[in-house]
C-alpha cells in the first residue's frame, strides 16, 4: 500500500503510518529479546552477559549500514513527494547497487574488526569467546540485515509501512522457533542464537521483495546489474553516508559506555544487558514516531508544502510527549517482571544495578523522544551535517560522563551517562530545527533549493 503523506489530515496520517512501524520495531526488538531471554534462561547469567557485551559492537557496525540504507531513500522519498515516478525507479534501482556494494565490504571488515574491538571494550575474559562467538555470526550476515532494511526503508520512502510489517510477524515467529531449536534443542550455544536472527532477517527480506515486485510499480526497476550511474551513487551517498556516520559516533558513545559497564563484572555487564533489552522495547513508540517523520518530512519538503510539514512536527512533538508518559507508566506497573524474564537467576545486585539503570533513564525519556523526532525530521528534509554534528556532541556527553560520573558515584554515575547524552542531542537537533523552520517561514521558496548550501 502506498501512503501519499502530503495529502489529508496529518494527525491522522502520521497515526497510521507510525503504528505499522511501531508494531514491526516491537518486533524486530523481540529479535533481540529472544535471543537474550532463551541465551539467559538455558544458558545462564554468564551466556547472558556475553550476549548483552556485544550490544556496543553490534550497534557500532550495524548501526552505520542501517543508518546508511535509511539516508539512501531520502531522495526515493522527495522525489515521491514531487511526483517524480521516473526518478523513484532511478533512486530505487541505485540504492540496490550501493547496498549490495556495502554488504560485502562491510561483512568483511566487521569480521576482521571484532576480536580487537572486544579486547578494546576490556570484555571480561569468562564471556570473551561466547561474546566474539555470537557477533562474528552477525557481522557475517550483515548482508541479510542490510537486505532487510533497504526494503523496509523503501516502502516507507513510498508511504508503505504495512508491508514490512507483514513479513516481519512471519519472520519473528520463525526466529522464536530457530532459537529453541539451536540453543535449547540442538545446543549450539550463543552463535545458534545468532544465526537464528540471520536466517529470520534473510527470510523477511526476501518475502518483502517478492511481495512488492507484484504490487508495487516502482520496485521493477529493471537489472541490477547495470552499469553503475556514478553521479546518482553520489547524490545517494551524500545523504546516506552522513546518517550511517551519525549512526556509528552515537555507537562510539554506547562502546565507551559499554566499557564502562563491564568495568563492573559480569553482575554489572547481565544487569545493564537485562535493563537496556527493556529500556529499548519501551522507547519504540518514540522511535516509530521519529521515523515517521523522515518519511513525513521528505514526501513534503518534495511537495514544497511548509505549512503542512511544521504542521506535522507540531502534532509529532506531542505523540512523542506521550509516548514518553506511557512507557514509564508501564515500567511502575511490572515493576521487575520485565527484567526478570532475561535472567535464570534473580541475585540482589544485579537487581539493584538494573533498577538503577531503568530509574533514571526513564526520568529522561522526552528528551529522547525530541532526539528521535528533530534527528529525523532533518535527516528527511535533506540535512546531513547537524545530525552527524548532534551525534559527536552526543558521544563526548555520554564518554565525558561514563568516565567522570563512577569514580563519584559509583554504578548511578554509568547510567547518568545517557541521559545526558539525550539532553545534548536532543537540544542540538531542536534549535537547528527551528532555525531552519524560521528560514522557511520567512521564504517558502527555499523548500525547493538545496538545504545544504543554505545552512
Amino acid at each position: 500500500m502506498v501512503r501519499n503523506l502530503t495529502a489529508g489530515n496529518p494527525a491522522k496520517q502520521i497515526l497510521l503510518f507510525s503504528l505499522p512501524i511501531l508494531i514491526g520495531n516491537i518486533f524486530q526488538q523481540f529479535y533481540s529479546m529472544v535471543d537474550t531471554i532463551i541465551v539467559g534462561q538455558f544458558l545462564g547469567n554468564s551466556s547472558l552477559a556475553a550476549v548483552g557485551a556485544t550490544g556496543a559492537v553490534s550497534f557500532f557496525i550495524m548501526g552505520f549500514v542501517n543508518g546508511t540504507t535509511t539516508g539512501l531513500t531520502v531522495i526515493t522519498a522527495k522525489r515521491f513527494g514531487a511526483g517524480d515516478h521516473a526518478g523513484v525507479k532511478r533512486s530505487i534501482l541505485n540504492c540496490f547497487q550501493v547496498a549490495i556494494m556495502m554488504a560485502l565490504v562491510m561483512s568483511t571488515l566487521s569480521v576482521l574488526c571484532i576480536r580487537p574491538l572486544m579486547h578494546l571494550l576490556e570484555t571480561p575474559e569468562d564471556i570473551f569467546e561466547e561474546a566474539v562467538a555470537y557477533i562474528s555470526v552477525i557481522c557475517g550476515g550483515m548482508g541479510a540485515t542490510i537486505f532487510y532494511n533497504l526494503m523496509a526503508a523503501t516502502m516507507r520512502a513510498l508511504g508503505d509501512s504495512r508491508t514490512p510489517l507483514i513479513f516481519l510477524v512471519v519472520s519473528s515467529a520463525l526466529n522464536i522457533a530457530l532459537d529453541l531449536l539451536f540453543v535449547a534443542v540442538l545446543r549450539t550455544g550463543v552463535a545458534g542464537a545468532a544465526w537464528a536472527t540471520v536466517i529470520s532477517q534473510v527470510i523477511a527480506g526476501t518475502l518483502s521483495l517478492l511481495y512488492g515486485l507484484k504490487h508495487n510499480e516502482y520496485l521493477h526497476v529493471g537489472s541490477i546489474f547495470r552499469k553503475p550511474d556514478f553521479k546518482e551513487w553520489f547524490a545517494h551517498l551524500r545523504v546516506g553516508v552522513p546518517m550511517g556516520l551519525q549512526f556509528s559516533v552515537t555507537a562510539i558513545g554506547s562502546m565507551v559506555l559499554q566499557r564502562a559497564f563491564n568495568l563492573f563484572g559480569t553482575p554489572g555487564v547481565a544487569a545493564y544487558t537485562a535493563a537496556s533489552k527493556v529500556d529499548n522495547l519501551l522507547t519504540q513508540p518514540m522511535m516509530a514516531i521519529g521515523t515517521t517523520m523522515a518519511t513525513y518530512a521528505g514526501q513534503n519538503r518534495g511537495a514544497g508544502d511548509y505549512k503542512r510539514l511544521m504542521k506535522g512536527v507540531r502534532i509529532a512533538f506531542c505523540y512523542s510527549l506521550a509516548a514518553a508518559g506511557l512507557a514509564m507508566l508501564i515500567k511502575f506497573i511490572t515493576g521487575d517482571a520485565f527484567i526478570l524474564m532475561f535472567l535464570d537467576e534473580k541475585t540482589d545486585l544485579i537487581m539493584e544495578y538494573a533498577n538503577t539503570y531503568m530509574l533514571w533513564t526513564m526520568v529522561f525519556y522526552p528528551f529522547l523522544g525530541f532526539v528521535f523526532l528533530f534527528r529525523n525530521t532533518l535527516q528527511g528534509v535533506g540535512e546531513t551535517l547537524f545530525p552527524m554534528l548532534g551525534g559527536v556532541g552526543e558521544l563526548f556527553a555520554r564518554s565525558i560522563t561514563s568516565m567522570v560520573l563512577p569514580g563519584m558515584v559509583g554504578y548511578l554515575g554509568v547510567c547518568l551517562a545517557s541521559p545526558i547524552a539525550w539532553i545534548t542531542a536532543g537540544c542540538m537537533a531542536a534549535f537547528r530545527y527551528l532555525y531552519i523552520a524560521s528560514r522557511w517561514k520567512k521564504n517558502p521558496a527555499l523548500m525547493q533549493g538545496p538545504l545544504q548550501p543554505e545552512a
